[in-house]
C-alpha cells in the first residue's frame, strides 16, 4: 500500500545530506574565489574528494597559484628595475655635485651651464624611471589592492592645498561647486589621490598665468558619482583627445616638460576602480573637461 508519509520522510532524510553535501562545497568555492577576486591572493579553495566541484577548486587553486606567482615576479622586477637603474644615476648625481662645487669659482659660464644642463637631465631620468614604475604598478594594484570607503572631496582640497605656491604663481582662479553631498566611493585612498594629483596637477601646468581651474561634483540619479575637470588652455584638435590618455604623448609644440605618463596612470587607476575618463573640448575649444565617472557607495556596484 502506497504511504505518502513514509515516501515523504524518506525524501526529506535523503534530500538533506544531498543538499548540505552539495550546497557546502559550492558556498565555499565561491567564498575563496570572491577573497581572490578582491585581492588576497595567497587564499585557496579546501579540496576534497573526487567529484565535479573539487575538479573545478584544484583547477582555481592552480590558477590562483600562477597569478600570485606572476604578481609577485613583477613586483620584484619592478623593484630591481627601480634599484639597477637609480643606484647609478644616484652615484652620477653625487660626482656632478662634487664637480660643481670644484667649478665653483671657476669662471667658465659655459662650463657651469653645462653641468646645470646634466642635472637637469638627471632629474628627468629620474622622474621618468618613477613614472614607468608607477605605471607599470598599476596593473599589479588591481589584484592587490584594499579598497575602502573614500571621501573624493577631502582628497581634492588637499591636493589643491598641496598645489597652493603652484596657484598662486600663475595668478590662477580656483573655482570649485558640491553639486551633491555623495563624494564618497570604494576606493585605494592612495591610488585615488595619486589620480587627482595628476588631474589637478596637469590642469595647473598647461593653464595659462591668470587663467582657471573648475571643479565640480555633479548630482546623478544613477548612484554614480561624476567629477568635472575643466582648465583654461590653448586649442587642441580633435584627435589629440583621443591620444591625450596614450603613454607616452605629451603632442607636439606645447612647450611643457612632462612625461607623458601620467594622464595614462590616472585612467589606469580609474579603470581600475570601475569608473571611466574622458577629455574633450568645452566652451569653444577655449577649456578642457575631463569627466571621471566612478561607482558611487551607495550603488554597490564596487565591493
Amino acid at each position: 500500500m502506497f504511504n505518502l508519509a513514509r515516501c515523504l520522510t524518506t525524501g526529506l532524510i535523503i534530500f538533506i545530506p544531498i543538499r548540505f553535501f552539495i550546497l557546502k562545497p559550492i558556498k565555499n568555492l565561491m567564498c575563496a574565489v570572491q577573497k581572490i577576486a578582491e585581492g588576497e591572493l595567497s587564499r585557496r579553495v579546501e579540496t576534497k574528494g573526487q567529484d565535479a566541484i573539487q575538479k573545478l577548486a584544484r583547477s582555481i587553486n592552480i590558477m590562483a597559484n600562477r597569478i600570485e606567482k606572476i604578481v609577485l615576479s613583477t613586483q620584484a622586477l619592478s623593484t630591481n628595475i627601480s634599484h639597477e637603474i637609480r643606484t647609478p644615476l644616484t652615484q652620477i648625481k653625487i660626482a656632478l655635485g662634487i664637480l660643481q662645487k670644484q667649478l665653483y669659482n671657476y669662471d667658465n659660464p659655459d662650463v657651469t651651464d653645462k653641468i646645470d644642463s646634466i642635472d637637469e637631465d638627471i632629474q628627468k631620468i629620474d622622474m621618468l624611471v618613477g613614472r614607468i614604475l608607477e605605471y607599470a604598478k598599476q596593473d599589479l594594484i588591481e589584484f592587490t589592492e584594499i579598497k575602502t570607503a573614500v571621501c573624493l572631496k577631502e582628497i581634492i582640497l588637499t591636493v589643491f592645498n598641496g598645489l597652493s605656491i603652484e596657484i598662486n604663481h600663475k595668478g590662477l582662479k580656483i573655482d570649485t561647486q558640491w553639486e551633491t553631498l555623495n563624494t564618497s566611493v570604494w576606493a585605494n585612498p592612495n591610488s585615488m589621490h595619486l589620480a587627482f594629483s595628476n588631474l589637478i596637477s596637469n590642469a595647473i601646468k598647461f593653464s595659462p598665468n591668470g587663467g582657471s581651474v573648475e571643479l565640480s561634483f555633479l548630482d546623478n540619479n544613477k548612484h554614480q558619482t561624476i567629477i568635472r575637470i575643466t582648465n583654461t588652455c590653448r586649442p587642441l584638435a580633435y584627435d589629440k583627445f583621443e591620444k591625450i590618455f596614450l603613454p607616452f604623448y605629451r603632442g607636439t609644440k606645447n612647450g611643457t616638460e612632462g612625461t607623458g605618463l601620467g594622464l595614462a596612470i590616472v585612467q589606469k587607476i580609474i579603470k581600475n576602480h570601475e569608473g571611466t575618463i574622458t577629455a574633450q573640448e568645452w566652451k569653444n575649444n577655449d577649456r578642457i573637461l575631463f569627466e571621471i565617472v566612478l561607482p558611487s557607495i551607495s550603488s554597490g556596484l564596487i565591493k
